[in-house]
C-alpha cells in the first residue's frame, strides 16, 4: 500500500505483476523502505534506468562496498535523510 501523506503521487505494487516483484527482490535484498521504489514506478522508464544503476553499483562496479557504503551514509546525511 502507497504511503497517505505526501506531495509525491505513488504507484501501488497491487497495480503490476511487475512491480511486484521488483519489490520483493528489493525488499528482500535492498531496504524496506518502499517509498522510494513506488514513486520512481509512477514512470516506469524512470524505474529502469534507476534500477539498472543500482544493479551496477552493487554487482558490477569495480568500487569497494565499503566505500558504496560509506557515499550512501554521506549522501543520507547531507539530504537530512532520518534512515
Amino acid at each position: 500500500m502507497s504511503q497517505k501523506m505526501g506531495l509525491l503521487r505513488q504507484v501501488d505494487e497491487a497495480e503490476s505483476e511487475t512491480l511486484q516483484r521488483i519489490s520483493k527482490a528489493w525488499r528482500n535484498s535492498a531496504f524496506d523502505d518502499m517509498n522510494l521504489l513506488r514513486t520512481l514506478a509512477v514512470r516506469q522508464g524512470v524505474l529502469d534506468i534507476f534500477l539498472g544503476f543500482m544493479r551496477y553499483i552493487y554487482s558490477q562496479a569495480s568500487v569497494d562496498s565499503e566505500l558504496i557504503e560509506m557515499a550512501r551514509i554521506k549522501s543520507a546525511w547531507l539530504s537530512g535523510c532520518r534512515h
